[in-house]
């Protein structure tokens, strides 16, 4: 026969319940294989036939490794491996005829037996710690062992030698005994050496830094170093995939409180692209809702300066006057003033029947205002954080009157002034 595998060992990882295990290589003789049993701990024991197991098969053929259950049960158990090897003998005991016919059984099975002996020392030397095969190094051997001594290369780098831990202690103390407090201890390629670096040195006072706080301060960092990202109160704005901050406008227009001649500011920006028919709902004093809201902080006393620029329409039915206000958490405000007794609101344009007037834009002819300013006080307006939203109205309902956003889009700034 031939053999035409090298595979010399076999490993089952145990279960609990499985007792037959393959043996998948040749072997003539019970007395050829070595039974393995290592534990869970890692703890490896050398199985007896009859005893531990029983096997089937072989004389040249694969076979069977039934572990026994009875009287003890030794099936191996979940973290448990069992492995099975060749484990031919070193002695040759055949004895071959001096004439008669050529014994070629006897003479093939010792010549597989030989091969077979050889992987087996093959699989051994498999195991052991080789040196490259380029090394020029050869004959190596491990010296002979002393109780808590270390093996390390010789000064030569030719042999292996073993050296106590106390000598390793005593050549790190000679290194370390240069050390000053705080000192840190660094290798110098130029030097080829561990050198000292003393407390001053670069980079040096940032590892002495006690507190995270001290290495921020190092570093010149501010305060953003520990803010988290996001759009909550005190976070760092994050950019989108598109570039921007992802942070809604009102956040970002929402800015922190600024001195400008001894007043406090805050700017809003309101927008309105849709067709608002002012005739019918928004006569005023209701005036209709534009743009979205904003959740915005009053002051108790202040200002609020409000910068409009769009488009009115005014298709027939006389000139009308247009107005713009604030609703405040559903109320509507606006800026009035009192004119010889009458209550008048501050308008931003009169339009002529049939025209229309585009602040910021082509067709503005006339010189009404087009901002408003509100009392904040003075309107007696909710304050602390409100629900604001422009709204716009006409004096009369005589004919279609349009904040017409769809051609030009309609906008606001709104400036609150804080005099608080």
């Amino acid at each position: 026969m031939t053999l035409s595998t090298t595979t010399t060992k076999a490993t089952y990882n145990g279960d609990g319940a499985t007792t037959a295990f393959p043996v998948s290589f040749i072997f003539w003789n019970n007395s050829d294989l070595r039974v393995i049993h290592r534990d869970s701990a890692g703890t490896e024991t050398v199985w007896t036939e009859a005893t531990q197991y029983i096997l089937t098969g072989g004389s040249g053929a694969t076979g069977t490794l039934t572990v026994k259950t009875s009287p003890t049960d030794y099936t191996p158990a979940s973290g448990e491996t069992l492995t099975i090897k060749d484990y031919q003998s070193e002695v040759q005991g055949d004895s071959l005829p001096l004439s008669g016919a050529f014994p070629s059984t006897v003479v093939e099975q010792r010549l597989d037996k030989i091969t077979r002996l050889i992987q087996n020392h093959s699989e051994e030397i498999a195991r052991s710690i080789l040196l490259p095969e380029t090394a020029s190094l050869s004959g190596l051997q491990l010296p002979e062992p002393g109780a808590g001594e270390l093996v390390r290369y010789n000064a030569g780098g030719t042999d292996l030698e073993t050296v106590a831990v106390g000598d390793i202690s005593t050549a790190i103390d000679t290194l370390l005994t240069g050390l000053a407090n705080n000192d840190l201890l660094i290798w110098d390629n130029a030097q080829s050496a561990w050198v000292n670096l003393a407390p001053g040195a670069t980079g040096l006072a940032l590892l002495q830094d006690a507190t995270a706080a001290n290495a921020r301060t190092e570093l010149g960092l501010g305060t953003a170093a520990v803010a988290n990202t996001g759009v909550a109160d005190g976070n760092v704005p994050a950019m989108d995939a598109t570039g921007y901050p992802a942070a809604d406008g009102s956040r970002i227009t929402d800015l922190a409180w600024v001195n400008i001649a001894d007043a406090k500011m805050r700017v809003y920006d309101f927008t309105d692209a849709t067709d608002r028919v002012l005739s019918g709902g928004g006569i005023m004093p209701t005036g209709i809702l534009c743009s979205s809201s904003q959740n915005i902080a009053l002051p108790t006393k202040g200002l609020l300066l409000m910068v409009f620029a769009g488009r009115l329409d005014n298709a027939s039915g006389g000139t009308r006057s247009y107005y713009t206000g604030l609703s405040v958490n559903s109320v509507h405000k606006w800026a009035n003033h009192d004119d010889n007794g009458s209550i008048g609101y501050l308008r931003i344009d009169s339009v002529g029947a049939g025209t229309y007037e585009s602040f910021f834009g082509v067709g503005a002819t006339n010189d009404t205002p087009f901002f408003v300013a509100m009392d904040i006080e003075a309107l007696g307006l909710a304050t602390g954080a409100q629900t604001v939203q422009p709204i716009v109205g006409v004096d009369a309902n005589t004919a279609t009157q349009t904040l017409k956003g769809t051609t030009v889009t309609a906008r606001w700034k709104l400036i609150v002034i804080d005099f608080t």
